[in-house]
């Protein structure tokens, strides 16, 4: 498979000043998720895939494109850009052509992260993640990365997010770091709106993963993660159908 090199994640975006989107998340997640809501025997899919055991770098590109496209529904990351791991960094497997950037990615080096970047996203925080990759292929160890990229949005380098957006994280194979319990885990389908600087206090006290919560905390990449069938397991349902129709709400009747 020929793949064309992507082009470098160190190039400079025009100067911003980061604008607050604290607010305008919360709206943008109320919307998406009324649009997005997932079946919960989409639970079951959600465990470990002994297909995809090992490392990200052990991967395929042909896997690869499969598992990146399935972060995001088909309408999008059939038109998006589609990135591939490469032992020299990403490389663009497929130029897209509605802003979207989808790839498997990884905080962490056993993490498997299936992600849909929105144009916001890849023009700002992904560019974080393609300069983490090429710092890993050149065995760059793992502390100086995070020092690096520190370093990096401090200079302005690297952008924090300019307005609201999202990343989408519908695959079935998300395996990701809970910063909460320091473990690597297995999470079901969700989404990820950006949150830079955000903590966990400016959205509520952290009572599960059935309310909207925070991870990366008080970073320019923070988000604010929102699990669906999560939350829509979580709500009180009507009895029944018939109980539905006397609630007082008419819908056009």
């Amino acid at each position: 498979m020929q793949c064309s090199k992507v082009v470098s994640s160190d190039r400079r975006l025009p100067a911003h000043n980061v604008r607050s989107v604290r607010k305008t998340v919360v709206a943008a997640a109320i919307a998406a998720l009324a649009a997005t809501i997932l079946p919960l025997g989409s639970f079951a899919a959600a465990q470990p895939s002994e297909r995809f055991a090992g490392l990200l770098t052990d991967i395929p590109a042909e896997q690869q494109i499969q598992l990146a496209t399935s972060a995001a529904p088909a309408e999008i990351s059939r038109h998006a850009t589609i990135l591939v791991l490469l032992s020299t960094g990403y490389a663009a497997a497929r130029a897209g052509t509605n802003g979207f950037t989808c790839l498997v990615e990884r905080q962490y080096l056993e993490t498997l992260e299936p992600s849909c970047y929105d144009a916001e996203g890849s023009a700002t925080t992904l560019q974080a993640r393609l300069y983490r990759e090429e710092l890993r292929a050149a065995r760059i160890s793992e502390e100086e990365i995070e020092s690096r990229l520190s370093d990096r949005y401090k200079a302005g380098t690297f952008k924090a997010p300019r307005k609201s957006g999202l990343v989408y994280m519908l695959s079935t194979h998300n395996k990701v770091y809970n910063d909460r319990t320091r473990k690597i885990i297995h999470v079901p389908p969700h989404l990820m709106f950006y949150a830079p600087y955000a903590t966990q206090k400016d959205f509520g006290e952290f009572v599960g993963p059935h309310v909207p919560y925070v991870v990366l905390e008080g970073r320019p990449d923070a988000y604010l993660i929102v699990n669906p069938a999560l939350i829509a397991a979580a709500l009180p349902q009507p009895a029944s159908a018939v109980e539905a129709d006397t609630g007082g709400h008419s819908h056009g009747k």
